[in-house]
């Protein structure tokens, strides 16, 4: 028999495999339904169990768009030139590099406001809390780099935020006005209902609302508020906006002839505001409250304007500004007693601002310009870090007295 199997391969072969088939139904791994057996399986096992349902994957849910807020403005040196490339970046990551002329927009995530670290070559780079709400436009200044300049640091975001509504004086809701606190450079916008949200630095503020859509403007202020607390979120009391008072003028240089497109600061009263001269160098600031103010043009196209001193007493006050080309002087930085300071850094400041920094030669002279308004001075050693003492300008012996660190 074996000899017959091993003569037959094919006869082995289907023994073998009749062998395993009938081990695999006997356990039950294998069994042949027909279409009969099939559907009486499936009867049974509906009447036995539910059937699961089946749940298909459906497309991801589309994500939620973040609305924007566009920042613009414009970055210039402390002559007031712009800063070609300047770079602008924004502390939640957006950056950009400015134009040549200076001219930089971000789009960033709605908000009160957005810290920027602006920095130039040849520059000293600085934070700037910048707000994205704003009656004003924006300019950047950076002041000429400094061998002692330390890395700058952010500032220390709000922990406080009030919340408040402003009405006209009809006691209608006052919709697209702005709210400031005094002193803090942070504005808000009223929303249809005359409803807004402010961040403060803390538990003591002053409010302020201006609108200007109007002939003169709107413009409201709060009393002195004690907030009770200085992080979270606090109600704020409503603000009452009345007509308000408007200031404008003429810009011209020392020939008489209208300058455009220059920034012009006002302060006073709890509140700094910029606009920029249009055509014919005219300019114009509404909403405001009376009283005493502060107003400039800020440097531009390398020429200073003094300050002046106005006060708003009806409804329009005219003002006529003017801007000056500085000139340049040799001064001797020497001691008390007249020995030279050679090699040494000086630094002049204008309004509170680093406008030039130049370097005396060895017999310690150096040249500084001379514009209108205060100017002060910060002089170092050769070695850019000891600070000296300045004793006082001649300006008509072109001397300029310091004291040893």
């Amino acid at each position: 028999m074996t000899d017959q199997l091993l003569r037959r391969p094919s006869t082995l072969v289907v023994l073998c495999a009749t062998v395993v088939i009938t081990s695999f139904v006997a356990k039950g791994d294998l069994r042949i339904e027909t279409d009969a057996s099939k559907r009486a399986a499936r009867a049974t096992s509906s009447a036995v169990e539910p059937r699961a349902e089946i749940v298909r994957a459906s497309a991801p849910a589309p994500r939620r768009a973040v609305e924007l807020a566009r920042l613009s403005g414009r970055v210039l040196d402390a002559l007031g030139y712009p800063v070609p490339h300047a770079e602008v970046e924004a502390m939640a990551g957006a950056s950009v590099t400015a134009g040549p002329d200076g001219r930089f927009a971000l789009e960033l995530a709605t908000g009160s406001y957005a810290d920027l670290f602006v920095r130039g070559r040849g520059y000293r780079a600085r934070w700037l809390r910048a707000p994205l709400t704003s009656p004003d436009p924006l300019f950047v200044q950076l002041e000429p780099e400094a061998p002692w300049d330390l890395e700058p640091e952010a500032t220390v975001p709000p922990a406080l935020t009030g919340e408040g509504t402003v009405r006209d004086e009809a006691g209608a809701p006052l919709a697209g006005a702005y709210v400031t606190a005094a002193g803090s450079g942070i504005w808000s916008l009223t929303d249809e209902i005359g409803r807004y949200t402010l961040p403060l630095y803390g538990s003591q503020a002053r409010l302020l609302v201006q609108d200007a859509r109007s002939d003169f403007g709107f413009v409201g202020r709060s009393g002195p508020l004690e907030l009770g607390r200085d992080h979270g979120v606090v109600p704020l009391p409503e603000l009452v906006a009345e007509t308000g008072a408007m200031v404008q003028g003429r810009l011209h240089d020392a020939d008489g002839q209208p300058v455009e497109g220059a920034p012009i600061l006002l302060r006073g009263e709890g509140v700094a505001r910029v606009c920029e001269s249009g055509m014919s160098g005219r300019f114009c600031l509404k909403g405001l409250l009376l009283g005493r103010y502060e107003i400039r043009p800020l440097p531009w196209s390398g020429a200073f304007g003094e300050p002046r001193a106005i006060v708003l007493e009806g409804a329009v006050t005219e003002c006529e500004l003017q801007l000056e080309k500085p000139q340049q002087q040799k001064v001797l930085v020497c001691h008390e007693d007249g020995v030279p300071v050679g090699n040494a850094y000086v630094a002049v400041i204008v309004e509170g601002n680093r406008s030039n920094v130049a370097r005396a030669d060895e017999q310690g002279f150096a040249e500084v310009p001379f514009g209108p308004g205060a100017v002060e001075f910060e002089v170092r050693g050769e070695d850019g870090a000891s600070a000296m003492s300045v004793r006082g300008l001649d300006r008509d012996q072109g001397r300029l007295v310091v004291a040893a660190p």
